[in-house]
């Protein structure tokens, strides 16, 4: 796509948005307060909420809030469904319900990232800027909720606490989107291990191994594994539901998002630099074992777990979205990884090149094309708030 007048101004809202984060970003800096995070998390919200459909996703999303009642109950999760009648009855439209989903994604990110790290504004600025994250509450805003839920849950089991707490939120999480079941069995059966660091050799290795198993099609024996084991719930309509994924990938079949090989390098190289700065760097050491290296190590692996399932699924494009569930625990560990560095000048070195990374990662996003409706949908954005203040709400 050539630079043009028409395409600056498309994008005007949204590097608006990145400008008004780094000015509150530096008065945080200088008066610490924290009503300047809040006031980001409000903006996120106003600009993700009040949208107006861009995306075919919004569009079927609008269709079944308006025949809610004639929708079977396996159409969509319960808490969907659930929403949808209740803001209906309640005399509510279809913009009603994307706020809200909106509103719970973000708020839910914020409170996780709180816990986290004390680097708010950094970490909200890597959320915005990677694509499967903050652009996709624009696309599959059920997923979204139920990745923000996960991070959510993990985040407060992570310690070994709240666990009935965690546990009901993973539960949310599986009745806001089916896909958040194998995060968080996964994440249930390995929870012990996760608490372990291991070599930068050994991760390394893993994660070449992963980009071999899908390089030469082994993951096609990986998922006829799992189409086995999980042949017992042919009469479940969540198996119903997944099944002709498996099918389809297992004749052979390759589907992948645009800019997955790209994708994957960025990961693998983003987590390999985690792991190295943290392993090799004494100040990182230092604020891990004074804050919490136990959360640390978990989050490192959980989202080593998130990049060999995105190597994994390289060849199937729904399949690799589960991999946002571990992935998103970058948007913490980066901003730890780099602003506990002693020497202030690779500090400000790293954190330069970092933003220049995300922030060209975030254009590429917004470029997305849709195949579908053959349309830049991001650059169709348009805010129904504004349009409402303005007197061009039609």
């Amino acid at each position: 796509m050539e630079i043009s007048l028409d395409l600056i101004l498309k994008l005007l809202p949204y590097y608006s948005l990145i400008v008004i984060l780094i000015a509150i970003s530096f008065l945080s800096k200088i008066y610490k307060y924290e009503i300047f995070s809040l006031f980001i998390v409000f903006l996120l919200i106003i600009f993700s909420g009040f949208k107006e459909i861009i995306s075919p996703d919004f569009e079927r999303y609008a269709y079944a809030f308006e025949n809610i009642d004639s929708l079977g109950p396996d159409s969509f999760e319960p808490f969907f469904i659930i929403l949808s009648k209740a803001l209906k009855e309640l005399g509510f439209n279809y913009y009603a319900l994307f706020f809200l989903y909106s509103f719970l994604t973000i708020f839910l990110i914020y409170l996780s990232i709180k816990k986290l790290t004390p680097h708010i504004n950094y970490s909200i600025f890597i959320y915005i800027c990677i694509p499967g994250f903050f652009l996709n509450t624009f696309v599959e805003m059920r997923q979204s909720l139920a990745v923000a839920l996960f991070f959510y849950g993990v985040t407060l089991n992570i310690r070994d606490e709240h666990k009935l707490k965690s546990l009901l939120i993973f539960i949310f999480a599986i009745l806001t989107h089916y896909s958040a079941f194998l995060p968080i069995v996964l994440y249930i059966l390995v929870r012990k291990g996760l608490k372990k660091i291991f070599s930068f050799r050994i991760y390394t290795f893993l994660l070449i191994a992963t980009l071999i198993f899908a390089f030469f099609r082994i993951d096609i024996i990986f998922l006829m594994v799992i189409n086995k084991m999980t042949s017992c719930l042919s009469d479940n309509f969540f198996y119903i539901k997944y099944i002709e994924y498996l099918n389809y990938y297992i004749e052979g079949n390759t589907e992948q998002v645009s800019g997955q090989i790209y994708k994957n390098a960025f990961f693998n190289f983003i987590l390999l630099f985690i792991i190295f700065n943290t392993l090799r760097n004494t100040q990182v050491q230092i604020y891990i074992m004074q804050r919490d290296y136990i959360a640390q190590n978990v989050m490192i692996n959980l989202m080593f777990l998130g990049v060999m399932l995105l190597n994994i699924t390289f060849n199937f494009a729904v399949l690799s979205r589960i991999a946002y569930y571990f992935l998103v625990f970058i948007i913490v560990l980066l901003p730890n990884s780099i602003l506990y560095i002693k020497d202030k000048m690779l500090k400000i070195l790293y954190l330069y090149v970092a933003s220049l990374m995300f922030l060209a990662i975030f254009m590429r996003g917004l470029l997305y094309f849709s195949e579908e409706v053959q349309q830049y949908i991001f650059l169709l954005y348009r805010n129904i708030l504004w349009d409402f203040i303005t007197g061009n709400l039609h």
